[in-house]
């Protein structure tokens, strides 16, 4: 290959499009750390249920999973009057 002249060599740089940092105003740090904890706490709450659910046989393979049965569908039907 050719060499351009005044080109330098970068190492350790990728060659991906590196997106620009984004600041938040001081006021919204902490909603944003807020929501970012709820965020959190759902999925925790979410994949502990998901495992829960999971159904392994005597060798430790995953089988199946059990349905989620929801409030809606345990609740007693009731007509509109």
């Amino acid at each position: 290959m050719a060499r351009i002249r005044g080109a330098t060599a970068r190492t350790g740089v990728s060659d991906a499009v590196r997106f620009p940092t984004t600041r938040l105003h001081p006021a919204n740090v902490e909603k944003m750390q807020r929501a970012r904890s709820a965020r959190n706490t759902s999925m925790a709450a979410l994949m502990d249920d998901v495992l829960a659910r999971l159904i392994f046989d005597d060798e430790g393979n995953l089988v199946g999973v059990r349905p989620d049965i929801t409030d809606q569908q345990e609740l007693p039907l009731q007509t509109a009057s």
